[in-house]
């Protein structure tokens, strides 16, 4: 890193150390929410330890969001390490939820289980991303064509939305409306979770249609699959065909 400043690369310089500098933070921050995990767990006393493990889930989707590793030398998150990152924040939310509902604790847990729903369905669909050009499996000896796993994590996240959705039009009707005091992400409440259902039904339409020609029925039958797992109304169950329900 020394020999950039002394061949005055600057720019590179000054980036490799903030590279290195934002790796020492996020190794701190979750150092410090294992220990908080742990004191949750035998205190009984202070945070909930679902609302810890929100905030490890959380933590690790955002190590996402940049597409960067970071460390020296900086460089893109391969495929590999996106979906390993995408699967232990959805291992953190998940016991997140299933602590949110134990008995065995004497804090009061203040977790909202919707909102971790729609992130964990947005951690299923960053690994079904990362699975997007997954070969089709062959025919099987019944006749059926296994799904990929990327159409599995799809349909996991389509559900995730919609049971988020359901629980934020719930919990919107009990306050008499969305949070206000806050912006960005779930905070949009149940508004939120329905745009990303027709955003991420769009994005598996448009999947489909960019495969190879000799997918295409394939790729349109598998994300008329996906997109069925939430319908926007029962308008075009009247349709004929794969097409006639996917576009009509």
């Amino acid at each position: 890193i020394e020999s950039k400043f002394r061949n005055r690369n600057y720019v590179q310089w000054a980036n490799s150390w903030a590279g290195l500098f934002v790796m020492a933070l996020r190794t701190m921050r979750a150092k410090a929410l294992l220990v908080a995990r742990y004191l949750a767990k035998k205190s009984q006393q202070g945070m909930h330890p679902s609302e810890v493990m929100e905030d490890i889930g959380t933590a690790l989707f955002c190590n996402l969001m940049a597409s960067t590793v970071y460390g020296y030398p900086m460089h893109p998150l391969t495929l590999h390490e996106k979906r390993k990152i995408a699967e232990r924040s959805l291992s953190a939310l998940r016991e997140a939820i299933q602590l949110s509902a134990s008995s065995d604790y004497t804090q009061r847990s203040q977790t909202i289980c919707w909102e971790i729903q729609f992130l964990a369905g947005k951690c299923h669909e960053k690994i079904a991303t990362t699975l997007r050009e997954e070969m089709y499996s062959l025919c099987s000896a019944e006749g059926e064509i296994p799904a990929r796993l990327y159409e599995t994590n799809m349909a996991d996240a389509m559900r995730n939305y919609s049971e988020a959705f359901a629980g934020a039009q719930k919990s919107e009707q009990i306050s008499g409306g969305p949070d206000k005091s806050c912006i960005g992400g779930s905070s949009h409440g149940a508004l939120e979770c329905l745009y990303r259902i027709h955003a991420s039904r769009l994005k598996v339409l448009v999947s489909a249609i960019r495969r190879a020609k000799e997918e295409c029925e394939l790729a349109e039958l598998e994300a008329y699959r996906i997109a069925s797992v939430t319908w926007f109304d029962e308008s075009n169950q009247s349709s004929t065909g794969v097409r006639g329900k996917i576009w009509d």
